[in-house]
């Protein structure tokens, strides 16, 4: 499960929210770009750096603004050199935010929605193969109006509906000239 955040008011990333994973992790590139401490302790580990960060400002966009979480300096994250994401939150911050994590259906719309619930504030989750914020494999610049822009799914899925609406329409059009009705052909007639 994903979440896209604001990482000290101005780094945009996607972050694995991982319910299996003890810790909360924070890549050494993404450490870099924070350009601060943090209130760095020593720990010892493989692929840790040997350090902690304290204190990190984390801000999740809730109903098109960007919100801080409290208690945010009772969190730690590991620093690791080579993580498969930039960021990780595990079971350490789902507990000391107390989150709720919902996967919901409408039988009405047919649609799917997940979302964590924190002090009855509720963060959208965002599809594993989406590109909007970065894992570590991808860049993590992104301008202010990359970060400033509403979901585009929505706007996407009207797109694609429009598109098979006018297919449908030419393809229905084709057939009344044809006398035949697309929708009633036997696969069966040569």
């Amino acid at each position: 499960m994903f979440v896209n955040i604001l990482v000290k008011g101005k780094i945009l990333v996607k972050v694995l929210i991982d319910t299996t994973s003890k810790y909360n992790t924070i890549s050494k590139h993404l450490f870099n770009k924070l350009e601060s401490n943090h209130g760095l302790e020593g720990i010892v580990g493989d692929d840790l750096i040997g350090e902690e960060i304290k204190g990190l400002d984390l801000q999740f966009r809730i109903k098109r603004k960007w919100q801080s979480l409290g208690d945010t300096e009772l969190i730690d994250f590991q620093i690791y050199k080579n993580p498969s994401f930039d960021q990780v939150l595990g079971q350490d911050w789902l507990w000391m935010c107390e989150a709720k994590i919902n996967f919901g259906h409408s039988p009405k719309t047919c649609v799917r929605h997940a979302k964590i619930v924190i002090d009855g504030m509720s963060i959208p989750l965002i599809e594993e193969n989406s590109n909007k914020a970065s894992s570590s494999k991808n860049n993590l610049s992104h301008s202010e109006t990359e970060i400033d822009k509403p979901d585009l799914n929505l706007e996407k899925f009207i797109d694609m509906f429009k598109k098979l609406s006018i297919e449908t329409n030419l393809f229905s059009s084709d057939s009344e000239s044809t006398g035949s009705d697309w929708y009633d052909l036997d696969l069966k007639k040569p």
